[in-house]
């Protein structure tokens, strides 16, 4: 059967090995864009269009006449010192048995030049993707996940990438997440010229020894050096030094992936680098936080985004150092999410941003892959708070009816509003009750029903019941004091292990007004309506007294944030602290 280079000759009148042609600096034919019909490289492959050129080295669509299928070659031109480099990068990265990673087809170097020949691969580049449009947040979670295990399995064959951008990943329906330029983009790097993409990681060469380009990978080869399987006693001091060598290299390439998690979930770029992307709006040099800049990005992904990308501040969680680790914990992740799909589903929400249902993803399981949708408007609203607001309003209003109370406003108000869940109703309204005495709490962490539930700095939490008035716990912080539109609140919750009678509770805020707080006490965390407003303070901080109004039981007892003060640090931002949380009662 004839192959489409048969067709080409053919049509030309051709036959046999294509005459000599003259070649640029780059190895590449000049003349009309025709003549590279007439040329083929090692009498195989067609050279069709030019992609790039960049010094010495071009990018080519080509066809393979033998096997019949599109390639990509990229040529350089005879006498370029770091071809020879760049094509020993390129042999390293055939090692890496993954098929998410584009195939090295075959790499030779030659008197006359030398080139490199690679799958072409299938579907279009994350960065092409989000200019049309903002990803799936579920869709965008997968991918990097995908890429972030393939990135692993080549660090495991001791090849990192080093230069990955969203230009790096594609991905398509049929053929999944495919990364390309392993191995050579960052040889290429090293010698000046532009890849696939070029993050500006600091790091020389592609290969976990510390050695640059001059090996291969951990057990390989390379043009100037024996690799690490054949080490003499020169080698031995190199050898000691791996572990953080090998460290750095996982630490470029982690950031880099979330580095491009970050641009899917928001559509904007975190890093310095040029994109075509908008920058990421940043506070003191660093990055808003996803779920800061977009609406419906469950907190466990945003956590595990920003300890992925974000130098570990003091009480931080542990930093995500490996892709293999970001994998895991993205694949975690997604698991949570899918088995709290059903969940969120029963409580049907809408973004004006287009990302419909639950934390901002599609499809029945709630993170369908991939799906494009237009680029979400800059302020990033959510209709959900509107929504969520008016189910809170509708029922405080039929609470408040039932128990006889006319809610006025004034800076500290004190009022029970009994949540359905509850049959309890007070015989008498007392103004006052007695303190009881001081509970003991077997926990806390952050509470956030419109998130993934694991909530804001929740690490933090124990911190309220340590009885040290020098630790807390903080909110994320937000552009508004009504949570940059993003939520309608945001909470920490206190678990006293069993149902208690509660009549007060003292809360230690930060020293700047301007929290409005709802006391809720129930027995379950599933909802926010599953715990009941039991009292409310508005425009309140440093100290705080919370009385019911009658003694309220459960289990749970919520701090809740219905506005947020300024920061305590000011920078024109919004956050709430608590430093102490005492629960009275029996």
């Amino acid at each position: 059967m004839a192959t489409r280079g048969d067709a080409y000759r053919d049509e030309r009148g051709q036959s046999g090995r294509a005459a000599a042609a003259q070649r640029d600096s780059a190895g590449a034919p000049t003349g009309a864009r025709a003549s590279a019909y007439a040329v083929r490289i090692a009498d195989r492959y067609h050279l069709e269009d030019r992609i790039s050129e960049s010094g010495q080295s071009a990018l080519w669509r080509a066809f393979d006449d033998i096997l019949g299928r599109p390639v990509t070659v990229r040529t350089f031109g005879p006498g370029v010192a770091y071809a020879a480099k760049v094509v020993a990068a390129a042999r390293a990265a055939c090692r890496v048995p993954d098929e998410r990673l584009a195939r090295v087809f075959d790499a030779h170097v030659a008197a006359d030049g030398a080139y490199i020949v690679t799958e072409w691969p299938d579907g279009e580049n994350l960065e092409d993707l989000l200019t049309l449009g903002h990803l799936d947040v579920g869709g965008a979670t997968r991918i990097v996940a995908e890429a972030a295990s393939a990135i692993a399995a080549a660090h495991a064959a001791g090849i990192a990438h080093l230069r990955l951008t969203p230009r790096s990943v594609l991905w398509s329906r049929d053929a999944g997440v495919k990364i390309i330029g392993l191995g050579i983009d960052a040889a290429l790097a090293e010698a000046g010229l532009t890849g696939t993409g070029l993050t500006g990681t600091g790091l020389s060469g592609n290969s976990l020894n510390g050695t640059g380009l001059s090996g291969s990978g951990l057990n390989g080869t390379g043009p100037s050096g024996t690799g690490l399987a054949d080490a003499g006693p020169m080698e031995a001091a190199r050898q000691a030094a791996l572990p953080a060598k090998t460290s750095r290299a996982a630490l470029a390439d982690t950031r880099a992936l979330a580095r491009i998690l970050y641009a899917g979930l928001t559509g904007y770029w975190p890093g310095p680098q040029d994109s075509v992307l908008p920058a990421a709006p940043q506070r003191d040099g660093r990055p808003y936080r996803p779920r800061q800049v977009r609406a419906g990005v469950p907190a466990r992904i945003d956590e595990i985004t920003c300890r992925a990308l974000f130098e570990p501040q003091p009480r931080d969680p542990p930093p995500v150092t490996s892709p293999g680790e970001f994998a895991e914990q993205l694949r975690e992740a997604l698991r949570h999410e899918q088995s709290h799909a059903a969940q969120r589903a029963a409580s049907p929400t809408t973004f004006i941003d287009g990302v419909g249902g639950g934390d901002g993803a599609g499809g029945a399981d709630g993170f369908e892959p991939a799906q494009i949708g237009p680029r979400p408007p800059r302020s990033r609203r959510r209709a959900r708070t509107l929504a969520a607001g008016g189910v809170l309003g509708a029922l405080f209003v039929i609470d408040s009816a039932l128990i006889g109370m006319t809610i006025m406003g004034a800076s500290h108000p004190t009022h029970v509003a009994t949540p359905a869940a509850h049959t309890q109703r007070p015989a008498t309204i007392r103004s006052h009750q007695p303190p009881g005495r001081l509970l003991k709490p077997v926990g806390a962490q952050a509470f956030d029903p419109y998130g993934s539930g694991s909530g804001e700095n929740s690490q933090l939490a124990p911190a309220v019941i340590d009885n040290n008035p020098s630790t807390g716990w903080h909110t994320f912080w937000y552009t508004t004091a009504h949570f940059g539109s993003l939520e309608s609140g945001t909470g920490l919750v206190v678990d006293m292990g069993r149902s208690v009678t509660v009549t007060s509770v003292q809360v230690l805020l930060g020293p700047v007004p301007g929290a409005n707080v709802q006391l809720r006490i129930g027995d379950s965390t599933d909802s926010l309506a599953a715990m009941g407003v039991a009292a409310t303070a508005d425009n309140v901080s440093g100290q705080v007294s919370m009385r019911p109004t009658a003694p309220y039981h459960g289990r749970y007892v919520l701090i809740w944030f219905t506005k947020l003060p300024p920061a305590s640090d000011g920078g024109g931002v919004f956050q709430a602290d608590v430093f102490n949380v005492a629960v009275h009662g029996s």
